[in-house]
């Protein structure tokens, strides 16, 4: 009778613990009466945030499946991919930036944990698993890294941008340029010049080292505040921060200068190459285009995390013909410039809102077309709207405008290292300031 209970204790449990990350993950997972003795020794007792997700090669499939003879329901590969994608999504989300590296960095070298540029893509970018790949998730934690080669995204190292920084020839990202590419990543392109002049304290119209370290130190310490840095035994790197970086701004002994159009080109080349490289996570054939339903998935990837499974189900939904349409490079760089240009977008959507009360892909195509000087490609305003459409054919925009100013400023600590958050009036120019002045 006790160990009656006890199974039915453990039954309610699991649901209780997978309920929160999604309903259908709890019932699929757990147990009904009497069934833990179905798995025989060692795997009676697993670990819940395997049953969660359950890993055996049978699991590879598309839908969710049933053990007739057991009674026992595996997740399918697309559920296990809504699990991990929105579990990494915290991980962004509410993570210290060394538990976020960790969990990211794909490579261990001496001891030290580095990433590769697709890496750097996943943490810092919410991106679902391409379509034509069995992969389910983009890191994995320590205990499971020696079973996960086959499941990770292939590394993606044949990148120009990130090699004129690779100062000893791997390839790789330590933990301190991590940091300094996130504290470039806070800067709004549209801002860039602006902002260099205030880094600019003595007014010479070029940034020396000190100058540069004691802004970026400080934006740095904010962050730490936020999400205070505790290594408890993560081996993230080797204390130079941002050497390679370095190396390339201010030459090997430190005494170059880093003038406004070089600080620009940088800023703007380092989104250019996250926009590169999420379309090389979606292209995982290499065909040269991607399928539209991965751009669907790039469109709701930012959206409130509480919004997640509605919007993969409204994926999940599209017609085929969206799904399989092609978006090549220039399409998906076309919206990518769109994203750029976000305010302005708003202003042109709330336009249409006041004045005629609803917005059709005519007068999208029309904003963008104002702001950009020549309309999206079909494809992808069909899809957008498909997306973030309703019933009548009209756009949902402030979810669209929530997603693209997630993706775009995108950068999860970017308001913890400037102060910025809901309650607070400062703007980026009064927390910048405030670093250069070294003061909260």
């Amino acid at each position: 009778m006790v160990l009656h209970d006890s199974r039915r204790r453990s039954h309610k449990f699991a649901e209780n613990c997978l309920k929160p990350i999604r309903p259908q993950a709890a019932s699929c997972v757990a147990l009904g009466h009497g069934q833990w003795k179905a798995w025989p020794g060692k795997c009676r007792w697993l670990p819940l945030a395997a049953a969660a997700v359950l890993l055996p090669q049978t699991a590879h499939l598309e839908h969710e499946e049933t053990d007739k003879s057991s009674g026992w329901k595996i997740l399918g590969l697309s559920s296990r991919r809504r699990v991990f994608f929105k579990y990494e999504k915290r991980i962004r989300e509410l993570s210290a930036p060394d538990k976020v590296f960790d969990y990211f960095a794909s490579i261990s070298q001496d001891g030290m944990r580095l990433m590769t540029p697709s890496d750097l893509l996943h943490s810092l970018v919410a991106v679902f698993p391409p379509e034509d790949s069995k992969l389910e998730r983009s890191g994995a934690l320590k205990g499971d890294r020696h079973n996960m080669s086959a499941q990770l995204p292939e590394i993606i190292k044949d990148t120009d941008f990130f090699a004129q920084f690779d100062t000893d020839g791997d390839g790789y990202i330590c933990f301190g340029e991590y940091l300094l590419i996130i504290t470039f990543l806070v800067i709004p392109l549209e801002d860039v010049e602006i902002i260099f002049s205030m880094f600019d304290e003595d007014n010479s119209g070029a940034l020396s080292l000190a100058e540069f370290l004691h802004v970026t130190s400080n934006l740095q310490k904010r962050l730490h505040r936020v999400s205070p840095i505790q290594r408890t035994g993560l081996q993230t790197g080797s204390g130079e921060e941002g050497h390679g970086m370095l190396i390339s701004f201010f030459g090997a002994d430190g005494k170059d200068q880093l003038d406004l159009a070089h600080f620009g080109t940088f800023c703007r080349a380092l989104h250019a190459e996250l926009v590169r490289l999420e379309f090389l996570h979606y292209d995982h054939a290499r065909k040269g285009h991607i399928p539209g339903v991965s751009f669907a998935h790039s469109l709701a990837s930012h959206t409130h995390a509480q919004n997640v499974d509605a919007y993969l189900d409204i994926i999940d939904q599209m017609p085929e013909s969206l799904k399989s349409a092609k978006v090549s490079w220039e399409d998906f760089q076309a919206f990518a410039l769109l994203r750029q240009s976000v305010h302005r977008l708003a202003v042109a959507l709330d336009f249409f809102i006041s004045t005629e009360g609803c917005i059709c892909k005519d007068d999208f195509q029309r904003a963008v077309t104002k702001i950009q000087g020549s309309p999206l490609p079909g494809i992808l305003v069909d899809i957008c709207f498909a997306v973030y459409g309703n019933e009548h054919g009209h756009l949902h925009h402030r979810d669209l405008l929530h997603a693209i100013r997630k993706r775009e400023g995108n950068m999860i600590y970017s308001k913890q290292m400037l102060g910025l958050d809901k309650a607070s009036d400062k703007n980026i120019f009064a927390c910048l300031q405030s670093c250069i002045m070294g003061c909260d």
